[in-house]
């Protein structure tokens, strides 16, 4: 927590929360104090909550007919339903395909055909709980997720005065805590997929030796240790769940896998990648302060090591399957029989999951990294008092963080020159050390990839260089002007400083490189894995392998086959790597406008240089550029997941450089009103106006893409250029108005108080001595237009109308409340619309006129074919959708999405909604005997229950308002015995 959210003038009001949302009564603390000689103090302390939480959540679920194989209701928001087509009906000549029907009905699959994985699984999923509600269309399910933690802390401290000299301080503290919450989906209902659990025990010592040489010259030693022992995974540790659903576990490790694309677009099992770490801390800090006539001199130095014995995420080792195998899509003859399509409408992945037909995938990924990293640092300031009125503070640190280093060199990186992965060990280490598998090497080795040593490749051996060059000045002032009443303060400062790369981005890089991770797969769709070479295999033939039933063994480490061109990834540190660099600076009036309050005006900015960014530049040129540049058909065969790479067409699928280019800006303008606690009175009062800018440091989210990925001439070849073009933004995470406020209060009742001044003892122990505190804010957020990239500009203005236009949207079955934020793409039949019996079926309440801003290229009740469709096309199928059709140099119309990866309005920001929330706390403490005393708390977060508005706005440019932005009104009773 930040100071100036919880204190005023050094007393803090008493409305405490941790961070996991239990109790904050503090600890109960036993203290031995020995006067005299010894001079010394002692305490023990013990602090625990277990806190059960659940939250509410909304998530698509299949309905009870899907479950049962009844997929006659499978229609989109839009009303068009969805046929689904029997894959053993396939005439595998023509393709072509017979509808489901059972019983006489249409797009009904005989119940005996559900797979034993989506009958489990189906079992495990909560029924709606409003089923009239069209899961394709908006949510069907609200209901609790599970929340709980528990953490204890066992802390003793040693303190001892030597002499009035010489003073010691010891602390040891040893805990743990656990956690148990959903993870991103809906949690099953034996709570084991989606869901996440953490425990982490921790051991930490703390030693401190204060040397006074004389009243102008003392000393402060510091040292630490700190040892965490964290693991975070799903479901319980060593069950292996993928040999329970009967799916593939080539590399036999325990944990659950996770199964994807159901058809439902919030619903999928997730799993959290199994990740722990055995850290181990050592802090060195050494402090001396020397006062020489006005200067006080500061200096010391820092030192860290870091044993980082880190599992970094096994991801997908037990299992990333997919039920996109388009296995009930009807293939659609208008297409090329080398790229063939889908009809539009046809297939659905919820019917794929119900017969069990999907695509596999196991990751083989390595062990433990045994990491080692150091930190270095001296620093020198001299604050001096230059006049009565003026202080100076002058100052110098320096930094240095030198490369991570693994224990065993276990480490590889990639020479783009050589086009070769760089080893920091050699192979048969690895193979010993289980990084890598002989099978593995020789599959990548006859694709074509070259491994060299790091001496052949002329990189050090940590594969990685930093700088000793972190010099970071440090200056600031403080001006008192003027007397009396007309006084006023004025301060500023100026300083660089640096931050290291985090070890999870550097494990990250590591563990995803070739040889150390390699992708065994089994596909219908990807061209590279099918029989005949060709894309969507799963539209144009019979299963073979129902999940649950034979697909144990689909997945296996022998069969290297699966390591196909295009799927050797190489995520690599560039050789020299600068640290990260923030300029802060400031400018502060401040003047005391009555007494014990003031008020305080301060301009502030930062700069930040070389923030991390990753350049792709292996990536395939999409599908529309390649149709629109190139006028051939998607590569087949062998080489088709390397055919469109513009860096290498023969052995590597992404690349992509870690690389320090990016930048962000900050300005804003902070004002403060503090009133002092007095006379029962403190407040303080907080505005930020501030607008960030960023490109770089925000993880994944910030690539730099190479020009393959726009049309030719679209994006400047210049690589800064190009970054600032595409990455350059408002960070819109940072808000443009933030008001803040905290207060403490006596209330005026009890003796000698306003209300209750001549109260006796006992009504005076009632009702005198409460107080009441509290904190509140209010910020402003952004949403980004479009919600995403599927609607293109009108020609109409775009109109933000905030809450001014409240809306029903009842396309889903139910009238959900909402407001109509702007103006984004509504289809025109469901504006205001009503069904044959009258009833609301569309979104209600939208303005007379109302122009949408922003419309899908081909929008609902289009009849005019596009350009270079193929005559006869039924353009109904297409809908609300962005299709073109190319033009091929063979003169067959290429059917695609249009996507030019540079959309008009990326980047565009607009006003979202506004959030505030109010937290307060009444409290006394009562003195039983002098050293006796009990405190009674009660605590109110969302003191006001304000259910706070979500911030996602809807592609359609709906707020929606039937979930809530924040949790309800939580009530906590705190009882505090001191002694």
């Amino acid at each position: 927590r930040r100071r100036e959210d919880f204190y005023v003038d050094g007393k803090p009001p008493q409305l405490i929360r941790n961070e996991f949302g239990g109790s904050a009564g503090g600890p109960v603390l036993l203290p031995k104090i020995y006067d005299g000689r010894n001079k010394t103090f002692w305490f023990f302390a013990y602090e625990g909550y277990r806190n059960i939480a659940p939250t509410t959540k909304a998530f698509h679920v299949p309905t009870a007919a899907m479950r049962q194989g009844d997929f006659s209701g499978l229609r989109d928001a839009q009303g068009r339903l969805y046929t689904i087509y029997d894959p053993l009906t396939t005439d595998t000549t023509t393709w072509a395909r017979q509808p489901f029907s059972h019983g006489g009905r249409l797009n009904v699959i005989d119940p005996a055909r559900m797979s034993p994985l989506s009958k489990y699984l189906y079992e495990v999923t909560p029924m709606p709980t409003h089923p009239e509600v069209n899961p394709l269309a908006s949510e069907n399910y609200f209901g609790t997720v599970p929340n709980t933690s528990r953490q204890w802390t066992i802390t003793t401290r040693f303190d001892h005065r030597f002499t009035d000299t010489d003073q010691v301080y010891g602390r040891y503290s040893q805990g743990d805590y656990y956690t148990f919450a959903d993870f991103y989906s809906l949690p099953t209902l034996d709570e084991v997929g989606s869901t996440k659990k953490t425990y982490a025990p921790n051991k930490n010592l703390a030693l401190s030796y204060t040397k006074t040489f004389s009243p102008t010259f003392f000393n402060e030693l510091t040292a630490s240790v700190s040892r965490e022992n964290w693991w975070t995974g799903t479901g319980e540790p060593g069950v292996f769940y993928a040999d329970k659903l009967g799916l593939p576990n080539p590399m036999n490790v325990p944990g659950w896998p996770g199964i994807y694309n159901t058809g439902f677009s919030t619903l999928y099992y997730e799993t959290e990648n199994t990740q722990a770490t055995d850290f181990t801390y050592v802090i060195v800090d050494n402090n001396a302060t020397k006062i020489v006539g006005r200067h006080e001199l500061q200096f010391g130095f820092h030192f860290r090591h870091d044993q980082l014995d880190t599992l970094a995420e096994q991801q997908h080792n037990q299992g990333n399957h997919n039920f996109a195998s388009m296995a009930t899509a009807l293939y659609d003859p208008n297409t090329s029989r080398t790229n063939p399509l889908a009809t539009e409408f046809t297939g659905h992945d919820a019917a794929n999951m119900f017969l069990g037909i999907m695509n596999y995938s196991n990751q083989f990924v390595r062990n433990y990294f045994y990491m080692r990293g150091r930190e270095y640092a001296l620093y020198l300031q001299d604050n001096f008092r230059a006049t009565p009125r003026l202080t100076l503070n002058l100052g110098l640190r320096w930094e240095y963080w030198p490369a991570f280093r693994e224990k065993n060199n276990l480490l590889t990186t990639f020479d783009p020159e050589r086009r070769a992965i760089v080893l920091g060990q050699d192979l048969e280490t690895m193979y010993r050390l289980g990084a890598t598998t002989p099978s593995i090497v020789n599959r990548l080795q006859s694709l074509g990839t070259d491994f060299v040593t790091w001496q052949e490749a002329g990189y050090p051996e940590s594969l990685t260089q930093t700088t000793k060059r972190n010099f970071g000045p440090r200056v600031g002032f403080a001006y008192r002007a003027g007397d009396g009443a007309k006084s006023f303060v004025v301060r500023g400062g100026y300083r660089i400083a640096y931050f290291p790369i985090p070890l999870r981005p550097w494990t990250a890089r590591m563990r995803m490189n070739a040889p150390l991770t390699a992708r065994f797969r089994t596909s219908l769709t990807d061209p590279a894995l099918t029989p005949d070479g060709i894309r969507n295999y799963g539209m144009r033939a019979v299963p073979d392998v129902i999940a649950g039933v034979n697909s144990r063994d689909v997945v296996t480490l022998e069969n290297a086959a699966s390591l196909t061109r295009g799927s050797v990834f190489a995520s690599y540190f560039e050789k020299n790597q600068p640290d990260p660099r923030v300029q802060d600076w400031n400018f502060t009036l401040e003047k005391e406008i009555t007494r014990n309050t003031v008020a305080r005006a301060a301009y502030v900015g930062n700069r930040g240089s070389h923030l991390e960014q990753f350049l792709r530049y292996n990536e395939n040129t999409p599908d529309y550029i390649w149709f629109t540049t190139t006028g051939q058909p998607l590569p087949t065969g062998e080489y088709s997941g390397v055919a469109r790479r513009p860096y290498d067409n023969q052995v590597y699928g992404t690349v992509e450089e870690y690389r320090k280019t990016g930048w962000s800006n900050y300005h804003g303008m902070q004002l403060e009103l503090e009133r002092r606690y007095s006379k029962g009175v403190g407040f303080q009062l907080f505005y930020v106006l501030g607008n960030a800018l960023v490109a770089g440091g925000q993880g994944y989210s910030s690539v730099v893409m190479a020009p393959n990925q726009f049309l030719p001439g679209a994006v400047p070849t210049d690589y800064d250029e190009r970054n600032r073009l595409l990455n350059y933004q408002r960070d819109a995470t940072i808000p443009k108005h933030r008001l803040r406020w905290n207060w403490i209060v006596d209330l005026p009742f009890g003796k000698g108080q306003r209300f209750g001044r001549n109260a006796g003892r006992a009504l005076d122990l009632l009702i005198g001595g409460w107080q009441i505190a509290g904190m509140g804010h209010v910020r402003s957020n952004y949403f980004s237009i479009p919600a995403n990239f599927a609607y293109y500009p009108t020609g109409e203005p775009i109109e933000t109308y905030g809450y001014k236009y409240p809306i029903q949207d009842c396309r889903s079955g139910a009238c959900r409340p909402g407001y109509l934020w702007w103006n984004s793409y509504i289809p025109e039949h469901q504006i205001n619309s009503v069904d044959a019996q009258g009833r609301p079926n569309g979104v209600m309440g939208v303005p007379a006129n109302y122009k949408p801003a922003a419309a899908p290229l081909i929008p609902w009740g289009t009849t005019e074919l596009p350009p270079n469709a193929p005559p006869g096309t039924n353009i109904k199928q297409f809908w609300d959708t962005n299709t073109v059709w190319v033009p091929l140099n063979d003169g067959t119309p290429q059917r695609t999405a249009y996507n030019d990866n540079l959309h008009p309005w990326r980047q565009q920001y607009f006003p979202s909604v506004r959030q505030w929330g109010l937290d307060a706390s009444v409290f006394k403490t009562f003195t039983i005997t002098e050293q006796v005393r009990l405190r009674l708390n009660a605590d109110f977060f969302n003191v006001l229950n304000n259910p706070g508005n979500p911030n996602s706005i809807s592609a359609n440019g709906i707020l929606n308002t039937y979930t809530s932005g924040k949790s309800a009104r939580e009530l906590q009773l705190t009882l505090r015995l001191t002694w």
